[in-house]
């Protein structure tokens, strides 16, 4: 603000003079003016628009406005939201306009309101100098850095994550907020079970094989039968895949040999396309846009293979096996596991015995006997396929009863 002032009187030399006139001018400088946009999500291919995964980075751009003249003690504050963190060394600054000049600047990192280095502080080393005269002009920083989205249980599906930007400077603070980015999660799931059997006669399949996705359990299997197991592997999220699928289901000391039938890809066979092992946990999938083993959004897999049980396994011995799933919301992810067994268990032997005679009977009821008869007993042991260890068998009279 500028002001100006009048005296006068109304002749020369006169003592007495009217009161002063006074008016002032004002003029506002120009202040910087900032904006703030999502530049880039890395890796790409694995979500869309502004939805990201854990594992992602995100780069930001601000442009920033420069009035003419001389920017002092500048320093920019960006508070990101809890769950983004500051990539290291990955803020840079730069401009395209030959009448400006920038500085170096420095960066920190603090932790704010549960935060992992999610407050970054950019300081300029000294003051920026836009020597440009041209009103009609303007005249832009453009300063650049990347923020990781964290893998915590609060970046879950749907969760929006934005922040706030600060410039400070000895004329105060303007202040901008980047548009949000949406946190997509895979959703997966996992069910095994047994579908079928080579023993048709006696196996009992609970529940049902024919309920989706097969999640059965048999009882009264036989050694040596050939059981059919379903895998079946869920994302049922509509947004977001999972990367670096690793799928393992190792037989159990009481199976042998294991012969994989075929693997589903909604509906699609990938057979042939898959590599590693259920056996050594590292069946991978086909790579999807340079992502590696993709279990895509709404992706459903169905693996099935046959195995057969040992035929020197004890009656009523158990197997119970687990199918398991790993995989990563990204490839700088971590890893995530879901598992899910089946268990078969064998026939038991079973045991009856019958009074089948009495001696002489003086009676003629089957049911009473007199002091001297001889009773009759019959013994059946049924024993299922396998190999039963040390049988033996035992029979404990009552009182009153005595072995011939």
């Amino acid at each position: 603000t500028n002001g100006a002032a009048v005296s006068w009187s109304s002749s020369p030399g006169y003592a007495v003079r009217f009161a002063d006139e006074v008016d002032s001018a004002s003029v506002t400088m120009a202040t910087p003016n900032l904006s703030k946009s999502v530049t880039d999500i890395t890796p790409a291919n694995i979500t869309t628009g502004t939805e990201v995964v854990a594992g992602q980075e995100i780069e930001f751009t601000v442009t920033i406005t420069i009035p003419e003249g001389t920017s002092r003690n500048v320093v920019i504050t960006d508070v990101l939201d809890v769950g983004l963190s500051y990539v290291a060394t990955s803020a840079s600054v730069s401009t395209t306009s030959a009448d400006v000049t920038i500085p170096s600047i420095s960066v920190g990192t603090a932790d704010n309101g549960g935060g992992n280095d999610n407050e970054v502080t950019i300081t300029f080393t000294s003051d920026i100098v836009n020597a440009n005269t041209d009103d009609a002009v303007d005249e832009t920083i453009t300063l650049v850095y990347r923020a990781s989205v964290e893998q915590t249980a609060g970046n879950s599906d749907g969760v929006n994550l934005t922040n706030n930007i600060e410039w400070d400077w000895e004329e105060g603070t303007e202040t901008t907020t980047s548009p949000p980015v949406t946190v997509r999660e895979a959703d997966i799931t996992i069910t095994k079970g047994i579908s079928s059997s080579s023993n048709t006669g006696t196996t009992i399949f609970a529940p049902s094989p024919a309920v989706l996705p097969v999640d059965a359990n048999v009882t009264d299997a036989d050694a040596g039968d050939i059981l059919t197991y379903t895998v079946t592997i869920t994302n049922s999220s509509t947004d977001a895949p999972a990367t670096e699928v690793l799928i393992g289901d190792p037989l159990t000391a009481q199976l042998t040999n294991f012969s994989l039938v075929s693997v589903e890809l909604n509906s699609a066979d990938i057979t042939g396309s898959v590599t590693g092992s259920l056996a050594t946990n590292d069946l991978a999938l086909p790579s999807i846009s340079g992502i590696t083993s993709v279990l895509p959004a709404n992706g459903e897999l169905i693996i099935t293979y046959t195995a057969q049980i040992l035929p020197n396994l004890e009656p009523g011995e158990i197997i119970d096996n687990t199918a398991t799933v790993r995989w990563k919301p990204s490839p700088a992810g971590t890893f995530e596991t879901e598992t899910d067994n089946a268990t078969a268990t064998l026939r038991a032997a079973e045991i009856v015995k019958n009074l089948t005679g009495i001696s002489p009977n003086e009676s003629g009821n089957s049911t009473q006997v007199l002091i001297g008869e001889i009773l009759t007993y019959t013994v059946d042991l049924t024993f299922p396929e396998g190999a039963a260890q040390d049988v033996s068998l035992t029979d404990i009279l009552d009182t009153g009863l005595g072995f011939n």
